[in-house]
């Protein structure tokens, strides 16, 4: 079985940690559905030159982030 990499690149990562760290021109690894590694996207993009590349500039990320704050029912309610 092969595994399936996806790298999002120059990027800006908030990373929800206790420091509230934010990553600027960050990259994130998604390794078969799964965050495998965050860290500068020059880095990231030369060990893994095989990943998918997406392009994240003018983005942010937020791994992990759940929206438990939706309007959807309202919105089928109508």
């Amino acid at each position: 079985m092969t595994s399936t990499e996806q790298l999002i690149h120059d990027t800006t990562i908030v990373t929800a940690d206790q420091a509230g760290s934010i990553l600027y021109d960050a990259a994130l690894l998604v390794r078969d559905g799964r965050i495998a590694a965050l860290g500068p996207s020059a880095e990231l993009t030369a060990k893994h030159p095989d990943a998918e590349r997406v392009d994240g500039r003018g983005r942010a990320i937020f791994p992990g982030l759940a929206n438990t704050h939706t309007h959807l029912s309202r919105v089928l309610a109508r």
